[in-house]
C-alpha cells in the first residue's frame, strides 16, 4: 500500500 512505501521512503531519507 502506499502507507507502506510512505514509511519506506521516510526510512530512506533519514538514512540518507
Amino acid at each position: 500500500t502506499l502507507a507502506k512505501w510512505t514509511s519506506l521512503s521516510e526510512g530512506f531519507h533519514l538514512h540518507l
